[in-house]
């Protein structure tokens, strides 16, 4: 198979990107794998074997990737690879901890969200408030960071937990009350939590800030 590709030409296509027939770059990359055992070619191999369902030789080549010891498990390509294993194999708790551990690698703050999501397929809604509010602690875009906040009170609302509620209202309410959508969303959680005065409270807040666009 290798001959087919004097000068490892397929080899070069393939880590450009390159569009390929999936079949055909399995064989090639299993008979590369054979000749040359590079940590990277094996990852290139086991994304192709989780696309095609194959998850026991996915596994498997990520758990030699990991046993070379040469620090790959931290690289970005591996950690993805196994998430999307993880998650194809329905292992939440094992996808979590990978999106947090490409959070921190890519400096992205949507692999909290995605690790938040893998939380909630088990119920842990500690877990996803715990993953939205690292999120919003490394968002500092006003749009971008609601999504992330709605995600921590909702988690907290289907959690029955609604001391935390008034906890990430209390400390990120303030930032979307003078936004009517957001305030909306504000005000609704903070009824939902049954304290009528918390949620006078808050009303009152999100009013005045609407006419005057001042902080609580």
């Amino acid at each position: 198979m290798v001959l087919l590709y004097p000068g490892f030409g397929m080899e070069r296509l393939l880590l450009a990107g390159e569009e390929t027939n999936i079949d055909l770059s399995i064989a090639y990359l299993e008979n590369l794998v054979r000749v040359k055992p590079d940590d990277r070619l094996k990852l290139m191999l086991a994304r192709r074997f989780v696309t095609v369902n194959d998850y026991k030789r996915a596994g498997r080549l990520l758990k030699e990737v990991a046993a070379s010891r040469t620090g790959m498990e931290e690289n970005p390509d591996w950690l993805l690879v196994s998430y999307r294993l993880a998650v194809s194999l329905r292992d939440y708790e094992t996808a979590r901890n990978y999106a947090q551990r490409l959070a921190i690698a890519e400096k992205d703050p949507s692999w909290y969200e995605k690790a938040a999501e893998a939380a909630l397929y088990t119920n842990d809604y500690a877990k996803a408030i715990e993953y939205h509010e690292a999120a919003l602690r490394t968002e500092i875009d006003h749009r971008k960071r609601f999504p992330y906040f709605r995600g921590a009170v909702e988690a907290a609302l289907w959690g029955g937990d609604y001391g935390m509620v008034k906890r990430l209202i209390s400390l990120y309410g303030k930032e979307f009350s003078v936004d009517v959508e957001m305030a909306q969303f504000v005000l609704a959680s903070a009824l939902a939590t049954g304290d009528v005065s918390f949620a006078r409270t808050v009303a009152l807040v999100i009013l005045k800030n609407l006419q005057s666009e001042n902080t609580w």
